[in-house]
């Protein structure tokens, strides 16, 4: 077993398969993150971050809402997946195609299905799956909690899109309401991975 400490969450129970999801965030900026990921990072040349767009590394160019998908699904999928499991618990952890609807407020595109082990919850599974705002409610890691500044109110991402390109949906911990505008992707909100396990033998 790692030595760590993940609070734990189950959130939906169907047959032989459970959805959890961490119960206290962690902080994250992904235009921070940009200073410290890892060489086989897929994002790692990814520079020039702006409102409008950022080059990829496949010399397209894309919004700040590309950087925030691709860094996030990369912690989730390597940096989280990685540090927090032994090989045992990985082998309970299942690959899930997970489809990316559009804002349902904005029509914001929400992106291409995308494949992963560890994710954010979609505003979609949410609704679906916490269906109370106390249910949605969260704590904080020690870390995220010296970074509020004096800020009561932690907030944590969804995958699905905001109002705008560079915003992203998020909800409340503290009240459990959602944000359908969301926030600009660059500033650091809380991170809840979520995942699917199979139980039972």
């Amino acid at each position: 077993r790692k030595a760590h400490s993940v609070d734990i969450r189950v959130v939906h129970k169907e047959e032989d398969l459970i959805l959890r999801l961490r119960d206290n965030c962690v902080p994250f900026n992904p235009s921070e993150h940009l200073q410290i990921i890892q060489p086989e990072d897929p994002s790692r040349l990814i520079t020039g971050i702006s409102t409008n767009h950022i080059p990829l590394a496949n010399g397209s160019w894309g919004t700040e809402s590309d950087l925030f998908k691709v860094h996030s699904r990369y912690w989730c999928n390597t940096t989280f997946y990685n540090s927090a499991f032994t090989a045992k618990e990985k082998d309970r952890i299942i690959r899930v195609t997970n489809t990316n609807p559009n804002n349902p407020n904005s029509g914001i595109q929400g992106g291409p299905d995308s494949k992963d082990y560890v994710f954010f919850l979609s505003y979609e599974e949410m609704q679906k799956y916490m269906t109370t705002a106390t249910s949605k409610k969260c704590g904080m890691t020690s870390a995220a909690r010296s970074e509020l500044n004096g800020n009561s109110d932690y907030l944590w991402w969804l995958r699905s899109p905001g109002k705008y390109r560079v915003n992203a949906m998020y909800v409340s911990g503290k009240t459990g309401t959602v944000s359908w505008n969301g926030s600009d992707v660059g500033h650091k909100l809380g991170y809840r991975p979520c995942m699917w396990i199979r139980i039972g033998k």
